[in-house]
C-alpha cells in the first residue's frame, strides 16, 4: 500500500512504512512500547538473556518502575548481546533473512527498545517481525489516528479491569472479553471491538486510554 493517509488505508495497511510517520509523532513511551511489542513477537530469537532483560527493563521504565540508569545499563548490555549475535552470524556466514540474521535483527530491536533518551526507538524495531504483524502492532499502540478515542471518566470496575489487564502483560488476559462487554455497555463500540481482537501488547491504546496514559 502506497499510503496510510486515510482511515480505510490505515485500517487495511499491510506495509508498515507509511504508518511510521504517525508513530514518529507519538510519545516516546508509545514508540518504546511498540519496539518492545515487536521484541515480544520474536522472543524465541532473543536467546541471549541480556536482550530479554533490556526489553523487560524498557517496559518497567515506561511505568516508572526502572530508573534512567537502570535503562542505560540494560541498553549497554543489550548492545553487547547484539554484537555477539553479529559475530556469530558472520563467523557462520549466515544468509540474509536466515535464522542467524533474524536473530541479529531481534537483538538490535531489543537494544533499541532500551535507548535512554527515546531517540531512534523505532529504528530497526521489528525487522525480524513480518510486516503485517508490525502494522497490527502499530494499530495496537496508536489506535486510529483519524478518530482518536476521546477522554472520558470511567467507572471503577472498568478501570480495575484495565489495570488487571495491564498487570498481566506479557500474557494477554482473558479479562479483555469482560472489558469489551463493559465498554459496549458504556457505548464505546469501537474500543470494545478492539478488545475482542486476538493480538494485544503492553501499550494497548484502549487500556492506556482507560488508565489515562499518554
Amino acid at each position: 500500500m502506497a499510503s496510510a493517509r486515510t482511515e480505510p488505508a490505515w485500517a487495511e495497511a499491510t506495509d508498515p512504512e507509511p504508518m511510521l510517520a504517525f508513530l514518529h509523532q507519538a510519545s516516546h513511551r508509545r514508540q518504546r512500547l511498540f519496539a518492545c511489542a515487536c521484541c515480544r513477537r520474536v522472543w524465541g530469537r532473543l536467546t541471549d538473556g541480556r536482550s530479554r532483560f533490556a526489553v523487560e527493563a524498557a517496559e518497567r521504565y515506561t511505568d516508572g518502575h526502572a530508573t534512567a540508569v537502570d535503562l542505560a545499563n540494560a541498553q549497554a548490555d543489550a548492545g553487547r548481546a547484539w554484537s555477539a549475535a553479529v559475530g556469530l552470524r558472520d563467523s557462520a556466514r549466515g544468509k540474509p533473512g536466515g535464522p542467524l540474521d533474524l536473530a541479529v535483527h531481534a537483538a538490535r530491536s531489543a537494544q533499541r527498545a532500551a535507548l535512554e533518551d527515546g531517540h531512534g526507538l523505532i529504528l530497526d524495531a521489528g525487522r525480524a517481525v513480518p510486516p503485517e504483524i508490525r502494522c497490527d502492532l502499530i494499530r495496537e499502540v496508536l489506535g486510529n489516528p483519524f478518530r482518536p478515542l476521546q477522554a472520558r471518566a470511567f467507572p471503577a470496575h472498568v478501570r480495575g479491569l484495565a489495570g488487571a489487564i495491564d498487570a498481566a502483560f506479557p500474557a494477554v488476559s482473558r479479562a479483555y472479553g469482560i472489558l469489551a462487554d463493559a465498554l459496549e455497555e458504556l457505548g464505546e463500540a469501537e474500543a470494545a471491538a478492539h478488545c475482542r481482537m486476538d493480538l494485544h501488547a503492553k501499550g494497548c491504546h484502549v487500556v492506556d486510554w482507560i488508565l489515562g496514559r499518554p
